[in-house]
C-alpha cells in the first residue's frame, strides 16, 4: 500500500494528550487531505477484511494490539520531534510530515523575517542524522510520517493509564511487541508496523529510556 500521498487528519488524541494539533491549511488542503484519509481508510479496511479472512482473533486481544500499534507510532513521532527539538517542552502544531517547513517557520522571526542561520542549520542536521539512522532501520521520511499518522488516527493510543502500568514490561519488551504485531495485524502493514518498533528500540538504546514512555 501506498502512503505516500497521503495527508491524514491528525487524531484528537494528539491534541488531548499532547496538545499537537495540525498547522492551519488552506480549505481546499483541508478538504483533500480529509477525501484522502477517508480513501486511505476504505482500501485498508477492505485489505484487511480479505488478510484476516483467516482463523478468527480473540476481539479483545486484537483491539488491545491496535491500541498498543497506535501507541507505538505516536510515540515514535514524539521521540523524533523531542530529538530535532530537544528544547521544545511542548510540540504544539509540529508534524513530521511537515518537519521542514516547521523548520523554516522557528528559525524566521515573524516581526522582521529574520533568519536564525546557525539555528537553521543545527535543526536541519539533527533532521537528517536522525533520518540517517532510522533510515538504516526501514524507515523512509517520505512514507513513515503519514503511515504512523494515520496508525494513530485508525487505532488511537492507550489511554488507560492503569494499564499501561500493569503491562510495563510487556510494552517494553520488543520480543512481545514483535510477536503480538505478527499475530494481531493485518499482514500488508505488519512490515511497518515492525520498522516503527525497531526505531523506538534505536531511541530507548540511545537516550536510555525505556521504549516505551508512559
Amino acid at each position: 500500500m501506498d502512503y505516500t500521498s497521503i495527508n491524514s487528519s491528525h487524531d484528537e488524541a494528539f491534541d488531548a494528550e499532547y496538545s499537537r494539533p495540525g498547522l492551519h491549511k488552506k480549505d481546499h488542503n483541508d478538504m483533500k487531505e480529509k477525501k484522502s484519509t477517508e480513501i486511505l481508510h476504505h482500501l485498508y479496511s477492505r485489505e484487511s477484511q480479505i488478510i484476516n479472512s483467516g482463523p478468527q482473533l480473540d476481539p479483545e486481544k486484537v483491539e488491545k494490539c491496535q491500541r498498543i500499534v497506535g501507541e507505538m507510532a505516536f510515540q515514535l513521532d514524539v521521540r523524533i520531534l523531542w530529538a530535532i527539538f530537544p528544547e521544545q517542552h511542548q510540540l504544539y502544531g509540529y508534524r513530521l510530515p511537515y518537519i521542514k517547513e516547521r523548520i523554516i517557520q522557528v528559525t524566521t522571526s515573524p516581526t522582521t523575517g529574520k533568519v536564525d542561520e546557525q539555528l537553521r542549520s543545527e535543526l536541519y542536521q539533527r533532521y537528517n542524522h536522525i533520518m540517517d539512522e532510522l533510515r538504516k532501520l526501514g524507515y523512509n521520511p517520505a512514507v513513515h510520517p503519514r503511515f504512523t499518522e494515520y496508525i494513530v488516527n485508525t487505532y488511537g493510543i492507550t489511554k488507560d493509564r492503569n494499564a499501561r502500568t500493569e503491562n510495563f514490561a510487556s510494552y517494553n519488551d520488543p520480543q512481545y511487541l514483535n510477536e503480538m504485531i505478527t499475530e494481531c495485524m493485518p499482514r500488508d502493514i505488519v512490515k511497518d508496523i515492525i520498522t516503527i518498533l525497531n526505531c523506538l528500540v534505536y531511541f530507548a538504546r540511545e537516550d536510555g529510556e525505556s521504549l516505551l514512555i508512559f
